[in-house]
């Protein structure tokens, strides 16, 4: 009752006081603007927080999907996909290609047509119809009793016979043993197509009617990849005297710890390494210290200054100002366009220096480097620019080494693919369990890459040193 009283008495003081109720009235004017000014601002906020969170979840539903859906086409998003994709095949007016025989033919089988198949009737107007089939044989299981002697010679002592078939001299109970084609075969299977070692038994059982077990999978892996070391290591070497090595690494498991699978890689070999570390030691170890060729790589730390000539990937730079437009709510600005678009075209340029001579391309180079460094030299005050210029800035002395050693292509593809087969193998067997068998598998599987990409048969690699008296390949 005293509040209503005090109110009440108020009012009426201020009735004789007609300036001090307006300045009242103002007071209160302006603190009601000044709310609905910070509601205003409040309800914006609040819209934008929201359409951050939808956007938020959005890429979130779409990086789940992304882990459901790891292979292409299935990861391309909706937005990047084509409206009118290129039908499939090949082009109109493309001379035609079928299949060709693989061997000599060295079997003919005539199949006479007496008489109507349906009816028994005549049939008239005959005419060959040639075709050539390819079959394996019914049996294709060669299984051969093998006797050798073993004997005293006076001179020599203990001596005995081999047979180009034979694989090792166990007998006994160990006395049943796997021919060196055979044995080349499963280990194409298992390293060459990186089934696991159980498909591998299963096809060993179901098409050649061989009874074989993952340990002996297992075993047999462990001694061809130590008759193969030499090749292995003569992989290293090849790869210290390459104009050129494409670099890569991604995650391994041993023994259910982390590791890390490098691959290194030119146009001739690949060679697998399975290491502890993710550092420079390993790029170090591997090409050696004096690595006079072109390194390329994407744009991790690691790769700084380790040798003095480098190439970086075009496709992680186009990367980086991808995701730069797509962080920004405008859209690209005119530097990020610009960018974008001189990544994408200045690959095309590299065969400039083929078209021009040794003094006018010195002279497009120059531009090039005054307008790159011209471009990227002044601070951007957005934030997003300046991390695509400090990242230019950072490896301006890289950006044309594609056109600098025309042998190195623009991007880090190649090292990618060579991983891509491995990535694979590590999704079915993860990883390996043993530091032994990680050697083996770096061995076995580096010798498959490279014999697929010099066109030659891993099996037949395999075969020649399989025997009890390895061939030199």
């Amino acid at each position: 009752m005293g509040t209503r009283s005090d109110l009440r008495s108020m009012v009426e003081g201020l009735r004789g006081d007609p300036d001090a109720l307006i300045a009242i009235i103002l007071d209160q004017a302006k603190t009601i603007a000044s709310l609905r000014r910070a509601n205003a601002q409040l309800s914006r906020m609040v819209q934008d927080l929201t359409a951050r969170v939808n956007d938020l979840e959005t890429k979130l539903e779409e990086s789940q999907r992304e882990a459901k859906r790891q292979a292409a086409p299935f990861r391309i998003p909706d937005k990047k996909r084509k409206a009118d994709p290129r039908k499939p095949g090949r082009p109109a007016g493309h001379p035609g290609a079928h299949r060709q025989p693989s061997k000599p033919v060295n079997e003919v089988i005539v199949q006479p047509l007496e008489c109507c198949p349906n009816c028994g009737g005549p049939v008239a107007d005959l005419r060959p119809v040639k075709q050539i089939i390819e079959e394996v044989a019914d049996t294709p299981l060669r299984v051969v009793d093998l006797t050798t002697y073993t004997g005293r010679c006076l001179r020599c002592g203990q001596v005995r016979s081999t047979h180009p078939l034979q694989t090792s001299t166990a007998e006994g109970a160990a006395g049943v043993h796997l021919g060196p084609r055979l044995q080349a075969i499963i280990a194409s299977l298992r390293h060459g197509l990186y089934l696991t070692t159980r498909k591998v038994c299963r096809v060993a059982n179901e098409a050649f009617g061989v009874r074989v077990t993952p340990g002996a999978v297992a075993d047999l892996s462990s001694r061809l990849a130590m008759r193969l070391e030499p090749e292995y290591d003569a992989l290293a070497q090849h790869l210290r005297q390459s104009p050129g090595v494409y670099v890569d690494e991604t995650s391994w498991w041993l023994g259910g710890k982390g590791r890390w699978l490098w691959g290194f890689t030119d146009l001739e070999c690949t060679l697998y390494r399975v290491h502890a570390s993710r550092g420079r030691d390993v790029i170090l170890d591997t090409l050696g210290p004096d690595f006079k060729g072109v390194l390329s790589s994407d744009c991790l730390v690691i790769y700084e200054d380790v040798c003095e000539r480098q190439s970086k990937c075009f496709a992680h730079h186009a990367k980086a100002v991808r995701q730069a437009i797509d962080s920004r709510p405008d859209g690209a600005t005119p530097f990020l366009q610009a960018v974008r678009l001189f990544l994408k075209f200045l690959p095309k340029l590299k065969t400039l220096p083929a078209e021009l001579s040794p003094g006018q391309w010195l002279e497009v180079r120059r531009q090039l480097v005054e307008a790159i460094e011209a471009s990227v030299r002044p601070v951007r005050s957005d934030p997003h620019e300046e991390r695509v210029a400090n990242r230019l800035r950072k490896h301006s002395d890289h950006l044309l080494a594609c056109l600098d050693y025309p042998w190195i292509e623009s991007t880090n593809n190649r090292a990618e693919r060579a991983l891509r087969p491995a990535v694979i193998g590590r999704k079915l067997s993860c990883g390996n369990k043993t530091a032994h068998g990680a050697h083996v598998w770096e061995i076995m599987a580096s010798l498959a890459a490279t014999w697929a990409q010099r066109g030659r048969s891993f099996i037949d690699l395999v075969f020649l040193v399989a025997t009890l008296h390895p061939i030199p390949p």
